[in-house]
């Protein structure tokens, strides 16, 4: 059904709708880009595009003085709008060309079942069209399943006397995607429950894989809520490359809002991409074709199953893209059409397993470290690639950059205000950050926040497993000669925001004490102390009880409503809930709680133990009340996710549990890219990537569904890709096309390794969850997650791979076994469950005892051959080191 409407949108004007009992599709009328596109009884009502309106750009003060028309005029790009270079065949620069400017040429007409944007003759405006016509189509149809998708075409067609080359062809595709606002009334992240209902509900995240045929576009509500919208290319169309995140690059007189996708980018790369570049030539008269169904989809299930009906590939691969060098992938290639080739680097091994129909396995081993690339040639010419990247053993990476960070980011300068405390490192330059370069400014000079607690953090949860006495001294002189009584007031347990307070010509002072997020740093710090200091016996200045009163101390210090009192008193450009941040802010960090309850209770501390879990369990309220209780500093943000799950253990609230799951999932990319797959929106290096794995880590244990497992493992890996061999650790790895240069708005060291920025906080968090999974999968058998696996008739065997070798699970089995100060080579189970044989390795000169335990083997009576077994819900049993011991056998009898 078609109807013309009006004064829906801004800037106001009519506007054609076409709808069905599937979707409502908004078109405008003079311009003919989308307005809107909304899921028929959808009862979010979200748009899934982006529009002057819901992206917050006033296009009318974004304008450009155009001399051939003596006047401005916008110059944003939207979805239906296209953005072209070509050059006749005498010629040899590129012109470029825009729609958008070619508005004395472009009709928009319509009928009950479509809308078409026509481009006739060559526009007299500047970048306006020449030589090509071009027709744009959405109509309802296309989807060969069920026919209930939106068809989009573009015909091109060259009107010249002589053959044109197109060496760009780019389709800016604008999601609504504007994360920093809430509602149209509300300013800059407007804090408010109302502006973070708002995002969860009526923002989209886009996950887009652009790799030739078997490219597409999923776009996801970030409640998780609801039917997502897949977008596919047709018959002949690829895309070979994007841009995007707010500036289409290399465009004349054009930015954009979204992402542009390219189906011809020769014209348009400055460097090579993975895909390389084409460019598309008509010989006079000629027309080409392209086209794409957007597709309503149930769930994520549905989205292989929705590529492979469309003649695509549908991939599936497990553990991840990320690989240490020697271990086993699986891969799996879905596809109607006949795959006739798989091409590979040097440093990637492809053996098929087995062709089962059309379904195709494979394993993939990686033979050197960096990214590698799979070309998988299907159909008639048509391509794909799949890019993996290789990494060194994780134990390696893991101590190397312990090493680096004692060695190059401590501050040495005893004249600095910060001396002993911990700084970004510049990976360009070669050395620490100053101020006129760090991301934040002073607050990244001042020795706390995120970016300066990211290196110890991580020093100390990586010296509970490895201790090292160089790395545990320089923890040591943290604490006492930075840390507590300079930083954190020895009284109150109050945490600086920074040593450095208002600078001159700053309106802002960072020297507050009120930040939330500060305070599990901390206490993480401590507690992991605690650890060492208990598990190894290491000199350091306090008793392993010092460090648990101290991070005892510093997380009640975070629920007390005296920390906040300054809150009113300093000047910030968030919109705070104002008072006890506690009691509206899960932060990062804060899930080891858990296991500081569980110690305080261990050594007898039951009162601090009481007074602590009566604060935790006093801030609940909101969160259980709240539907999006996941906003942060920010109305949209990840950093509270996997804490806001801790709370919802505390409180059994299994509601909480799976609105925050779904959140996570949705944000959670799935294209098989390793820059993507599994990455928190392709920020592979900052926290959310690997943190947010710990909830669905708990609900695969809680639901033994499979898809959980494999998105938190793939991000468990691809968090590794961001620190090399060296020691260096990088907040992010640089994979975008035509990258940013240094010292562009674009140049964000999130999305690149510019610095080591936070990735210690997704570092810290990955040691908590890094375990070794035999698994049985319904498509490669039995398989490894951090692990290789065998099977015989009578046992299960697996050697952990996951750089620590305390975690394993028999999955299939239900067992599960820990170690520690004792590091797992090898474990083989036998399916009876009546037997278990353990090599066990020393993982330090300190450890004087392995602690070992099972849960899942069935009650009776056991007898092992070293140690003295407890048998319990978990059995468990230590065996001590004899004097030069650094490995031994161990087998428990039943």
């Amino acid at each position: 059904m078609l109807q013309v409407k009006y004064a829906r949108y801004t800037p106001h004007d009519a506007y054609l709708r076409l709808s069905n009992e599937h979707y409502i599709l908004d078109v405008d009328r003079r311009s003919g880009v989308i307005k809107g596109l909304y899921l028929t009884d959808d009862p979010q009502g979200t748009n899934f595009v982006g529009n002057e309106q819901n992206m917050r750009l006033n296009i009318w003060w974004k304008q450009r003085h155009v001399p051939e028309k003596a006047q401005r005029i916008p110059m944003h790009c939207w979805t239906g709008d296209v953005v072209l270079k070509a050059r006749l065949e005498d010629e040899t620069a590129w012109t470029a060309m825009h729609t958008f400017l070619s508005d004395d040429v472009r009709t928009v007409t319509y009928d009950q079942n479509s809308i078409t944007t026509r481009y006739k003759g060559d526009s007299v405006n500047r970048s306006g069209l020449q030589h090509l016509n071009i027709e744009q189509r959405y109509e309802f149809g296309g989807n060969v399943q069920t026919d209930d998708a939106i068809l989009w075409t573009l015909t091109l067609h060259n009107t010249s006397g002589a053959q044109i080359e197109i060496g760009e062809l780019g389709l800016p595709i604008t999601l609504n995607t504007n994360y920093n606002i809430g509602d149209e009334k509300q300013g800059f992240n407007h804090r408010s429950v109302e502006s973070t209902k708002y995002v969860f509900e009526q923002r989209v995240i886009e996950s887009s894989f652009v790799s030739g045929h078997s490219s597409y576009i999923l776009v996801s509500r970030a409640s998780g809520k609801g039917d997502h919208l897949l977008i596919i290319p047709q018959a002949d169309t690829a895309l070979e490359a994007i841009s995007g995140y707010g500036l289409f690059p290399d465009t004349d007189m054009v930015t954009g809002a979204g992402s542009m996708f390219y189906l011809f980018s020769e014209a348009t790369a400055i460097t090579p991409w993975y895909n390389g570049h084409r460019s598309l030539t008509l010989v006079p008269d000629e027309k080409r074709t392209f086209a794409f169904t957007l597709c309503r989809i149930k769930d994520y299930a549905d989205i292989n199953e929705t590529l492979y009906q469309n003649g695509n590939i549908a991939v599936k691969i497990v553990p991840g893209m990320v690989l240490p060098i020697g271990t086993t992938a699986h891969l799996l290639l879905r596809c109607k059409k006949p795959i006739t080739a798989i091409e590979t680097a040097n440093g990637i091994d492809v053996e098929p397993v087995a062709t089962v129909g059309d379904r195709h396995t494979y394993t993939v081993h990686l033979t050197s470290t960096g990214e590698q690339k799979i070309s998988v040639r299907y159909g008639d010419g048509e391509w794909t690639h799949l890019l993996f990247n290789g990494i060194a053993e994780i134990e390696t990476l893991m101590k190397a950059r312990a090493k680096f960070i004692v060695a190059h980011q401590r501050v040495e300068d005893p004249d600095d205000l910060c001396h002993y405390s911990f700084r970004i490192w510049n990976n360009d330059a070669e050395r620490l950050a100053v101020e006129e370069e760090a991301p934040c400014g002073s607050i990244d000079m001042g020795g706390s926040d995120d970016r300066c607690f990211a290196p110890p953090v991580f020093l100390a949860g990586k010296n509970a497993y490895y201790p090292d006495e160089q790395e545990i001294r320089a923890l040591d002189e943290f604490i006492e000669n930075f840390l507590y009584g300079k930083l954190q007031d020895k009284d109150n347990y109050q945490v600086l925001n920074s040593l450095i307070g208002l600078r001159e010509g700053s309106w802002r002072r960072w020297d507050y004490v009120w930040r939330i997020y500060n305070y599990p740093h901390v206490y993480n710090i401590y507690y992991q102390m605690y650890r060492i200091t208990q598990l190894y016996r290491v000199k350091t200045s306090r008793e392993p009880l010092a460090y648990l009163d101290l991070a005892y101390n510093t997380a009640l210090a975070s629920y007390l409503d005296s920390t906040y009192e300054s809150v009113y008193e300093t000047k910030n450009y968030i919109d705070y809930h104002r008072g006890n941040m506690s009691k509206t802010h899960a932060p990062m960090g804060s899930p080891i709680l858990e296991h500081l309850l569980k110690s305080l209770k261990m050594e007898g501390m039951e009162t601090e133990y009481q007074t602590l879990r009566k604060a935790i369990e006093g801030c609940l309220p909101f969160f259980l009340e709240e539907e999006y209780p996941m906003a942060s500093e920010y109305c949209f943000d990840h950093a509270s996710k996997a804490a806001l799950y801790y709370l919802a253990q505390v409180a059994d609230d299994e509601s909480l549990k799976k609105r925050t799951v779904d959140t996570i999932l949705a944000s959670r990319d799935a294209t098989p890219m390793w820059f993507s797959y599994c990455t928190n929106m392709r920020f592979i290096g900052c926290y959310p990537t690997p943190l947010l794995a710990r909830p669905l880590f708990d609900r695969y244990e809680q639901t033994g569904d499979l898809h959980l497992l494999q998105k938190a493992y793939g991000a468990t890996l691809a968090v590794w890709s961001c620190v090399d061999p060296s020691g260096k650790g990088y907040n992010g790895r640089e994979w975008r096309f035509n990258p940013p240069e240094k010292g562009s708005s674009e140049y964000n060291y999130y999305r690149n390794g510019c610095f080591s920025g936070e990735v210690g906080m997704g570092l810290y968090g990955n040691l908590s969850m890094l375990k070794s999974f035999l698994v049985r999968d319904p498509d490669f058998g039995l398989v490894g997650y951090g692990c290789a696996v065998a099977e015989t008739e009578d046992a299960y065997t697996l050697i952990p791979q996951d750089g620590l070798g305390v975690r394993a699970a028999f999955v299939p089995l239900d067992v599960s076994l820990e170690t520690v100060k004792a590091r797992i080579e090898r474990a083989t189970l036998t399916k009876d469950l009546r037997r278990l044989e353990l090599v066990l390795s020393k993982p330090s000169q300190h450890a004087e005892c392995a602690h070992i335990s099972i849960r899942g083997l069935t009650f009776g009576a056991y007898r092992c051959s070293a140690g003295k077994v407890k048998v319990g819900e978990i059995i468990a049993w230590d065996v001590p080191y004899t004097k030069g011991q650094e490995s031994f056998s161990v087998t428990l009898l039943c």
